[in-house]
């Protein structure tokens, strides 16, 4: 019998899957530089390795100096026209 290869990277939502969390919470950490990442075109992959060792230490806090970009509602687009 063959053994499963191990993935070498995981998409956002296997990673987060595995990790027990939420995908905006790694899209937030990655974001922020706190997980190292490989972007492939539009797609963003996740090492294993990095998988693993967020899941030993967990994930890194939030710099205490994180300012949101944004205020308000983060919709994009232009709002519908009432018919």
């Amino acid at each position: 019998m063959t053994d499963p290869v191990p993935p070498l990277a995981y998409s956002v939502k296997d990673a987060a899957a595995a990790l027990s969390v939420s995908r905006n919470l790694l899209d937030r950490a990655i974001n922020h530089n706190l997980i190292r990442c490989t972007r492939i075109g539009r797609a963003v992959r996740i090492p294993a390795a990095e998988v693993e060792r967020v899941a030993i230490e967990g994930l890194p806090a939030v710099p205490r100096n994180y300012i949101r970009r944004t205020e308000g509602p983060t919709k994009v687009g232009r709002p519908r026209k009432k018919v």
